[in-house]
């Protein structure tokens, strides 16, 4: 998708690893409360069900608009998870040396 010049989807992409993956990951490895850990995943997955249930009761072209903002909405809720993932592999490699050591 394009905007006059810019490429629409590479923004988000470029978007998704330079803001939501750092603070994610910023968020899984420095902050305690798990609620907080998890807010950007449950902001962008509520997001992502609220554009897809307009997309889905709307009857003209909004519901083009919604679907492709539900979209996007939606890689960034897969980057959010690509920083779990991240921090969950970590985690097991810190065990599994810890466990080494002792």
């Amino acid at each position: 998708m394009w905007i006059r010049d810019i490429e629409i989807t590479s923004l988000i992409a470029i978007s998704s690893v330079l803001v939501v993956l750092p603070i994610q990951l910023l968020l899984c490895f420095k902050v305690k409360p798990v609620f907080l850990r998890l807010l950007p995943s449950i902001l962008l997955t509520a997001t992502t069900i609220l554009l897809f249930t307009m997309m889905t009761t709307s009857r003209d072209w909004d519901a083009l608009g919604y679907a492709v903002l539900g979209v996007l909405s939606g890689v960034l809720l897969i980057f959010s998870g690509i920083g779990w993932g991240i921090w969950a592999i970590v985690r097991c490699i810190r065990k599994k040396k810890s466990y080494g050591n002792v």
